[in-house]
């Protein structure tokens, strides 16, 4: 195996194709790449380690989004003062991101390219509408992060491509995430849920939902919030609606039946704290 760390963007995408796109693999974080390789039994003959590309490791601030470089750490984004203000449930997300040693490794790019229906990120980034950068010889080009995630592990990105940041829009909305694991931490999700509001006197304004583990992919629960929406309480809504928006499986975590009872619970509850101040 050879090892090849670019020091630039252009070096980098000119490197990637030099070699067939089978021939090399990706370093970032390597918190899930050293997994994949452990498992597969065999290592890929390039090594392409991009820590050091500066343009993937800033996080920028703008008067309408914010833009978070793909090599940012959840660490980093568990400690940054306008993501925990501004897009609380990306910050929860990030608290509840396996141990202290893997979120000062793991990227959020990571985490989204991994595609994982259960990515603690993800739900997050669907509730606020984020966008991706993605560049490649071809130049770049933005996609909505449910454009991107097509599939468990299977992304739009192409062979030749990175992703470069995620963008997030400040639309002055407050947000909440919720996991549930099968212990308090280092656990991968049975269900996860982000939710995104403004609130209009004592209803909801705007409402976004984006659970995680209960369908191939990210899904927003848009038939419950629309439900939501239009009545004066939270509890007249059926939250039997949830179903029409999941497709839960039985894995070694839990059944389907279960994922989609909790799921319903949790959203009914989440929605009823928010509405009553009690929400964190």
């Amino acid at each position: 195996m050879k090892y090849h760390r670019p020091t630039d963007l252009d070096a980098c995408l000119k490197l990637m194709q030099e070699h067939p796109a089978d021939e090399w693999r990706i370093l970032a974080g390597g918190t899930d790449l050293l997994v994949q390789i452990e498992m597969a039994g065999n290592f890929p003959p390039n090594l392409i380690d991009i820590k050091h590309l500066p343009e993937l490791s800033t996080v920028s601030v703008f008067e309408d989004e914010l833009r978070i470089g793909a090599l940012t750490t959840l660490e980093e984004i568990r400690q940054h003062e306008l993501i925990k203000a501004e897009f609380h449930a990306l910050h929860q997300a990030a608290c509840q991101f396996a141990g202290l040693q893997v979120r000062n490794r793991a990227t959020l790019g990571g985490n989204i390219c991994n595609a994982s229906p259960a990515g603690d990120t993800l739900p997050a980034l669907h509730a606020f509408e984020s966008t991706l950068l993605l560049a490649g010889p071809a130049g770049q080009r933005e996609v909505s992060i449910g454009e991107f995630i097509l599939a468990p592990g299977k992304t739009d990105l192409h062979p030749d491509e990175l992703l470069l940041c995620i963008n997030l829009p400040r639309q002055n909305r407050e947000s909440d995430f919720f996991k549930l694991g099968l212990r308090d931490s280092m656990a991968i999700a049975v269900v996860n849920l982000a939710t995104a509001y403004s609130l209009n006197g004592s209803g909801f304004k705007y409402l976004q939902m984006a659970a995680g583990a209960v369908a191939p992919t990210i899904v927003t629960l848009d038939h419950y919030t629309a439900a939501v929406l239009e009545r004066s309480s939270v509890s007249e809504v059926p939250t039997g609606l949830i179903e029409q928006d999941i497709q839960p499986i039985d894995d070694i975590r839990a059944s389907a039946g279960y994922r989609s009872k909790v799921l319903q619970r949790i959203a009914a509850a989440q929605l009823s704290e928010i509405l009553d101040g009690d929400h964190n």
